[in-house]
């Protein structure tokens, strides 16, 4: 099972007294994230290692000790893999943002995202808009640079 670390010190709640933001706490598939004295809590033991927090949350705060969002961009981006999926090289295609989508796509002459498993997947329920949306908006990005070529 993977690990998950927050370094509290990248936390937008500790660096803007006011922030709201919640978005780690709206995105876990399992409810294990919290908010309490103003900064994100867990119960590691029962993280699922999806990464859908890690590709949330705005300041980086979070990780996953099996898996990194900056090495596996290099690493396929690289290779001739066109191909992301929950069943080959990602914890779940919700870790990675829309950033990541985006240029991957832009670099591979063809991306594919494997989004057939989440019609079974336990923690889809979640995930699966959130997938959806960054897709969506992977899309519309493309759309938009090919059409100012």
């Amino acid at each position: 099972m993977a690990g998950l670390r927050l370094d509290p010190v990248k936390c937008v709640r500790s660096l803007a007294k006011f922030s709201e933001c919640t978005h780690c706490v709206d995105i876990c598939p399992v409810e294990i994230i919290s908010i309490e004295n103003n900064l994100p809590a867990f119960n590691m033991s029962s993280c699922v290692g999806c990464g859908g927090c890690v590709s949330v949350c705005p300041t980086e705060a979070f990780a996953l000790d099996d898996f990194n969002q900056t090495n596996f961009f290099f690493e396929f981006a690289q290779s001739e893999e066109t191909l992301i999926s929950c069943k080959k090289n990602v914890p779940c295609i919700a870790a990675l943002s829309v950033e990541h989508l985006t240029s991957l796509a832009i670099l591979k002459d063809e991306l594919i995202c494997d989004i057939g498993h989440c019609e079974t997947c336990e923690i889809a329920s979640t995930l699966t808009p959130k997938i959806d949306a960054n897709i969506e908006e992977a899309n519309f990005v493309l759309a938009a640079i090919e059409s100012n070529k």
